[in-house]
């Protein structure tokens, strides 16, 4: 149920934030390894619903709710 509503948070800030990736940087952006549309929505829920502490978000949103797989911790810091 929490996820469902995580997702769909998740939908609307990559719909917000497109067309911004898109007219500012490269096509593949989308294809690295960490997207940069995954990097920017984590740290806008990070900061919404967890204060803007990246290791507590790092656990709830990766670790245990599994929603953005190719995020590393050690990437974010």
């Amino acid at each position: 149920m929490v996820v469902l509503s995580f997702q769909r948070e998740i939908l609307i800030i990559k719909s917000e934030i497109y067309p911004i990736i898109s007219k500012h940087y490269p096509k593949n952006t989308h294809r690295e390894i960490i997207s940069l549309y995954d990097l920017i929505t984590f740290a806008i829920l990070a900061h919404l619903h967890f204060n803007g502490v990246y290791k507590h978000a790092y656990r709830v949103l990766i670790e245990e709710m599994k929603l953005f797989p190719k995020i590393r911790y050690n990437k974010l810091t």
